[in-house]
């Protein structure tokens, strides 16, 4: 069993939504630029993934950088949909044509896995680092699945299962696995940074 975070990585159950709230817990000093914060990263993920061409071939490697920025936003911020709101951003941007993406399974990518990290993270306490990586691997996972339930129920094509399920799953696993520790502990180290100003 990993480790709990001190601070990090831990969403404080909101007792108000007033803005004007002291918290001590806080990285962003005000709900509107940790609104703003959370909605750059989302962007920053569509523009990485629309610059950055890894030569991997694997299916999910694209969860190296996504899920590293959505678990690094979720580990600072305390909202409890912070994840979600790094998605719909990420969402959204991808639905611009100025990316080439096809279609809108890029943007339903983005929001079931922002979705998915928000209610797992609901069900712990105060997971560690390790738990964060699984959360994220877990998240991950939504995109080969809904791309196989696609393919089964509406008869659609993607290039990403082709070569089976099985090893798009534990292909997007292990992306997801890596990208969210990396993202959880930058996250946490960023806060803890904060935090002692």
């Amino acid at each position: 069993m990993s480790k709990p975070i001190s601070t990090a990585g831990v969403w404080p159950t909101r007792l108000s939504s007033s803005s004007s709230e002291a918290r001590t817990d806080r990285v962003f000093p005000s709900r509107r630029a940790e609104l703003l914060g959370l909605a750059s990263l989302g962007v920053l993920v569509v523009v990485l993934h629309a610059s950055v061409n890894l030569p991997l071939k694997l299916p999910g490697h694209h969860g190296l950088e996504w899920m590293a920025l959505l678990m690094f936003g979720r580990t600072l911020s305390t909202d409890r949909h912070a994840a979600t709101t790094v998605a719909l951003a990420a969402a959204f941007t991808a639905s611009l044509p100025v990316w080439g993406f096809h279609g809108l399974g890029m943007g339903l990518n983005y929001l079931l896995t922002g979705l998915v990290v928000d209610a797992l993270y609901r069900l712990l306490r105060q997971p560690g680092v390790a738990a964060l990586g699984l959360i994220a691997a877990l998240a991950h996972v939504a995109k080969p699945l809904w791309k196989w339930a696609a393919v089964n129920g509406l008869g659609l094509q993607f290039g990403s299962i082709t070569a089976g399920v099985g090893f798009s799953l534990l292909s997007h696993v292990g992306f997801g696995l890596v990208g969210g520790i990396a993202g959880a502990l930058a996250g946490s180290a960023l806060r803890q940074r904060v935090q002692q100003r």
